[in-house]
């Protein structure tokens, strides 16, 4: 019978081999900013608390958003497979016109669909 830490490794390494696929590049939708309890947003390598913050969005941002559940970005895999997290592909007050993209994961209950300029 195998241990229960043998189950864990073999979990985690199936976790790992989920999220080898990369985030997709195509925007799917987009969403908006909603007042926070803080004033902003984080915006994160990955999906979850635990990940670096490496942007604050403020309430009315406008950001493009793909469906992707996994990514890896600084060569960390992260996947968010529930759809807590929203994978953001382009804030707009920081991308409109330029040629970078300000990529990361941004809580869901802090985002409202909106509809994408031009649609």
């Amino acid at each position: 019978m195998a241990s229960p830490l043998s189950h864990r490794v073999i979990a985690s390494a199936v976790m790992v081999l989920g999220c080898a696929a990369p985030a997709r590049a195509t925007i799917d939708s987009c969403a908006e900013v909603r007042r926070t309890p803080d004033g902003f947003l984080n915006l994160r390598i990955g999906p979850g608390a635990g990940f670096e913050a490496v942007l604050k969005l403020f309430p009315g941002d406008q950001l493009w958003v793909d469906t992707a559940t996994c990514e890896t970005r600084r060569g960390i895999a992260a996947c968010d497979p529930t759809g807590t997290w929203w994978h953001v592909v382009s804030v707009r007050r920081l991308d409109a016109g330029t040629k970078s993209y300000t990529r990361g994961w941004a809580h869901r209950r802090f985002l409202a669909p909106t509809p994408c300029p031009g649609d």
